[in-house]
């Protein structure tokens, strides 16, 4: 709670500072594209000349196939949440919304909302070369920041987009997620090879705890429990042996230099007081030492949960969603507009559900 206090207040005192600063610079803020509106939605927005390319326009139809690959992704990743609901399948496989400040905390918020802002700009950006690429005009490119949810969006010419084929305006609203889905696919790649084999990243020493006693820090990387590879599983064994022993684990801490610590541990004590978190292979660690190797994972698990995510639900016939467009585009108003209120309804039911 003291978590969530402090983010809340960081938030409004943030955007009464700018609402201040708005006030009395007004015209030096629009001059440079900013413009706040009703005093909680910052939008800034710049024309950009986006060149025509054949290479985008022949390519763009591969969209589409992307597209329905994210949108069979989303609707399997929501029945999978629905039965989760009901008890017909694990709690852990259904879908978790994320929420900044609650399941996003400590530094993992920087490392999350610097790639919704860099997965947002992609996003937009293929909206735009795609277009371009079908001879409609793009009049400007911009972002928004709601509270603390960046958005990015791409201003067409409707008029250019009404004369073109339906199949272009397709391809168009496709490609954001086909470029997210591309971006998320290759962080997991990325990521997978970056953590194998893992290790554990120490995030946080709770303070009295059996870990504080002997020294650990955060920041330091877990490689091994008595010899054995560090994993969580291993070390909850350990530590639900009910008799006294100890544990040699062997670390490298946040300087870079690997030592080993020999805890004893009371046969009734079953937590080390650490929050964990997969760390770097050794190989990685080795190519760019402790800090720089975590911030890595990071980046690339960070980059492909958002990525994956964006592409999903900008797939989902959500009404606004590019999904949700493009079922307008196929269907028409009318049962666009049933398509869309289902797939909510699904949306909401598979992450909100008892």
């Amino acid at each position: 709670m003291n978590i969530l206090l402090m983010v809340f207040t960081i938030i409004i005192s943030s955007w009464a500072l700018l609402n201040i600063l708005y006030v009395h610079f007004r015209g030096s803020f629009e001059r440079r594209g900013f413009k706040l509106y009703y005093g909680l939605v910052l939008v800034y927005k710049r024309s950009k000349k986006i060149r025509q390319s054949s290479i985008v326009r022949k390519t763009s139809y591969v969209s589409i196939l992307l597209f329905i690959l994210a949108l069979i992704f989303f609707y399997y990743s929501m029945i999978i949440g629905l039965m989760a609901r009901i008890g017909l399948a694990s709690s852990a496989a259904g879908p978790t919304l994320l929420i900044p400040g609650v399941n996003i905390v400590g530094d993992h918020l920087f490392y999350f909302i610097l790639m919704v802002i860099i997965a947002a700009i992609i996003h937009e950006f293929a909206h735009a070369y795609t277009a371009r690429s079908h001879n409609i005009r793009v009049k400007s490119l911009g972002f928004a920041i709601v509270l603390f949810i960046p958005l990015a969006f791409t201003e067409i010419d409707e008029e250019d987009a009404a004369k073109s084929s339906r199949k272009a305006r397709i391809a168009t609203l496709a490609a954001g997620p086909a470029s997210n889905f591309i971006l998320g696919v290759l962080f997991m790649y990325l990521f997978v090879l970056a953590v194998s084999p893992p290790t554990l990243v120490i995030e946080q020493v709770v303070p009295g705890s059996l870990a504080d006693k002997y020294g650990l820090k955060s920041g330091s990387i877990l490689i091994s429990i008595n010899g054995t590879p560090a994993t969580r599983d291993v070390l909850r064994n350990y530590l639900n042996i009910n008799n006294d022993t100890y544990l040699v684990l062997t670390i490298i801490d946040p300087g870079g230099v690997k030592e080993n610590i020999t805890i004893y541990k009371p046969s009734n004590t079953t937590l080390l007081g650490v929050y964990l978190w997969v760390g770097p292979s050794i190989a990685l660690i080795k190519l760019f030492g402790t800090w720089l190797s975590i911030v890595l994972t990071k980046l690339l698990y960070w980059g492909m949960i958002v990525n994956t995510g964006l592409a999903l639900v900008n797939a989902a016939p959500l009404f606004i969603s590019d999904g949700g467009r493009i079922v307008y585009e196929l269907l028409g108003n009318r049962i666009g507009h049933i398509v869309n209120f289902l797939s909510l309804l699904i949306l909401v039911l598979a992450v909100t559900g008892p």
